[in-house]
């Protein structure tokens, strides 16, 4: 009977072929409710073994779709960024001008303290200056076109990655320049991969938080005073883990004792990219 039933159920029973001439030893010596039974949990780990897979293909397609269209809205950003041109370069200009005018003033800075202080008021400034408006400047008809056909965790993800490489654009654009006009003594000579890597993950963390705060500041219709407003007191955890890593990198301080503070930055920084996530599709409802 059960020689009948398998070849009745055909090749998909058996996962691999090769399988097909030890199957049924296994029946041999067992009583038909022994050999039901394994028929049967067979059968079941088979079907589970299928579902998974299924599972993790239709899983797998969600995030190629999802995908897709996060990188056409960030290609959308960058084409509407490009056709306001003056947007973009005015922003690179006003970071610029402020280190020249703080060479101006200090010509060289040879204290760290000072040095790391000056260099994230200016990249502070400037993250208010081109992140802070991210949801500002959309106009109602693109705003309602948006709503009926994009969904709001891909806008919100295209939003956060396209203001995250613009802010790490800016970011390097200062440093570069700041380190031309201000030099860079205090930097101890191995001190520049950690100052780096602060820098980075500082620049996403400000891009982050500022997009999420102008995504709030949007639906008030208050311009961009209020994210300034909304933002300043939020943003002060990040500035004092900032300052206390690159502080310690200054100084000299060993890795594993000044690892901590980038950690910190790093979950608060993960924490914000999971609520705007979850909160946005609320916000862009109302």
């Amino acid at each position: 009977r059960h020689h009948r039933e398998s070849k009745a159920l055909g090749n998909w029973w058996f996962p691999d072929p090769m399988l097909k001439p030890n199957y049924f030893s296994h029946y041999e010596g067992r009583t038909s409710l022994e050999t039901e039974t394994t028929h049967s949990n067979n059968y079941c780990t088979i079907c589970c073994y299928q579902h998974r897979k299924q599972r993790k293909q239709r899983f797998e397609l969600y995030l190629c779709r999802m995908w897709s269209k996060v990188a056409f809205m960030i290609r959308h950003e960058a084409r509407m960024e490009m056709r306001q041109q003056h947007t973009l370069v005015g922003i690179a200009l006003f970071s610029i001008a402020t280190v020249y005018l703080a060479y101006q003033s200090f010509h060289t800075i040879e204290d760290g303290a000072t040095w790391n202080a000056l260099l994230w008021i200016i990249l502070l400034f400037t993250a208010f200056s081109a992140v802070g408006k991210s949801f500002q400047e959309q106009r109602r008809g693109l705003r309602l076109y948006l709503f009926w056909n994009v969904s709001p965790q891909v806008l919100i993800l295209a939003k956060l990655i396209y203001n995250t490489i613009l802010m790490l654009l800016l970011t390097a654009i200062t440093l570069f320049v700041y380190v031309v006009f201000i030099g860079s003594s205090p930097v101890p000579e191995n001190g520049w991969p950690m100052l780096l890597l602060g820098l980075t993950v500082g620049s996403i963390s400000f891009s982050a938080l500022l997009t999420l705060i102008s995504a709030i500041a949007s639906q008030s219709e208050s311009g961009t005073g209020m994210t300034a407003v909304l933002g300043l007191p939020i943003v002060i955890p990040q500035i004092i883990l900032i300052h206390r890593y690159h502080a310690n990198v200054l100084k000299e301080i060993p890795w594993g004792d000044n690892v901590e503070n980038l950690l910190m930055l790093l979950v608060l920084t993960a924490g914000i990219f999971g609520l705007s996530y979850l909160l946005f599709p609320y916000l862009w409802r109302d």
